[in-house]
């Protein structure tokens, strides 16, 4: 029996692991590959909110994948270096991160386990998880490194927008949106690329754009 019945349940897609011990492999698969220490909220904002387990099922596996072993606290805080770090405010899985989370990364037994029996997660599966998880930690790091604030004025909203580059404001700018929805739309806009903004600006401030 392959444990991928095709049978939906609440909260995940079809074709998600069915049985426990898979969910267990997809979260030691995730965590070997991924290379990176993650909280229990971001084990959730890649497995749950990206409906391949249930909450219920991944508090589970978590908790039986420590008592076993196979993932273990992490040492340092993988994210204690980005000090700017901020929460996506659409974001409720991650708004509820602790200021002291903690995070876990997998064990010898549990990379073992990952090499061992990945064969029982099917290959899209495998890509999916990783495609979120680094996702994730892309959205982290960029939002991390480049600040948004959305203010409310007089007659709409106010973004400020910040690029931060080695300790050093690169650059600040505040723009005015109608309504909160343009605003939230400028904000997602901004963050998906913040470089490209900023080499936009300067081209235009130096004359290079007619």
């Amino acid at each position: 029996m392959s444990g991928f019945s095709g049978v939906v349940k609440a909260g995940v897609n079809p074709g998600a692991p069915d049985y426990d011990f898979q969910i267990k492999i997809l979260i030691c698969y995730l965590l070997t590959n991924i290379k990176t220490p993650l909280s229990l909220e971001q084990l959730s904002e890649i497995l749950v909110s990206g409906e391949l387990v249930n909450y219920f099922e991944l508090i589970k596996a978590v908790s039986e994948l420590i008592d076993t072993g196979h993932i273990v606290k992490a040492k340092t805080n993988p994210m204690s270096v980005l000090e700017n770090f901020r929460y996506p405010e659409d974001n409720m899985v991650l708004k509820k991160e602790s200021r002291n989370p903690e995070y876990y990364e997998v064990s010898k037994e549990g990379r073992q386990t990952a090499e061992l029996c990945e064969r029982d997660i099917p290959l899209s599966l495998r890509e999916k998880v990783i495609k979120y998880g680094e996702e994730l930690l892309n959205r982290m790091r960029i939002e991390a490194e480049n600040t948004v604030n959305i203010r409310k004025a007089d007659d709409g909203y106010i973004i400020e927008m910040k690029i931060i580059d080695f300790g050093s404001n690169l650059l600040e700018l505040s723009l005015f949106a109608p309504t909160k929805e343009h605003a939230e739309h400028i904000k997602r806009n901004f963050l998906k690329a913040p470089s490209e903004f900023y080499k936009g600006v300067m081209k235009l401030l130096e004359g290079e754009v007619e």
